[in-house]
């Protein structure tokens, strides 16, 4: 049983562990809601899927830049910079629907930033791990 755990005595992985695990649940939530969002305001399969398809988009075409972007700074202020910069966004994006105000148009490059920011995550994350 000590083996099963053992990663969990390594300084700062039950940290690591523990922001990559609230940052993946509240992907899928924006996921979730940023299509949902689309599908209230327009009905439209082919914008759903598009809006989708933004936030999956950079996991394909942006790979490079996140290894680039993880490989020359250091990893856990990556990280850091990161979380910083996508709270005030959604929170943003709950203020702008919050107040009827929020469009297509606003979510599916949100969607894509969710993307880019999970690129990065992902590839600065598992090198700092």
């Amino acid at each position: 049983m000590r083996r099963a755990f053992g990663s969990l005595r390594v300084p700062y992985f039950a940290r690591v562990y523990a922001s990559g695990w609230i940052f993946s649940i509240v992907r899928w939530g924006l996921s979730f809601l940023g299509t949902f969002v689309v599908n209230d305001l327009t009905g439209s399969p082919r914008l759903v899927q598009l809006a989708g398809a933004f936030m999956w988009a950079p996991l394909l075409f942006a790979g490079l830049l996140g290894g680039a972007i993880s490989d020359r700074f250091d990893r856990r202020r990556t990280v850091l910079w990161l979380f910083a910069a996508m709270v005030p966004l959604t929170l943003g994006m709950g203020w702008l629907g919050r107040v009827g105000r929020l469009d297509v148009w606003v979510v599916t490059p949100f969607m894509s930033l969710i993307g880019i920011g999970w690129v990065i995550d992902l590839t600065a994350r598992r090198a700092h791990v």
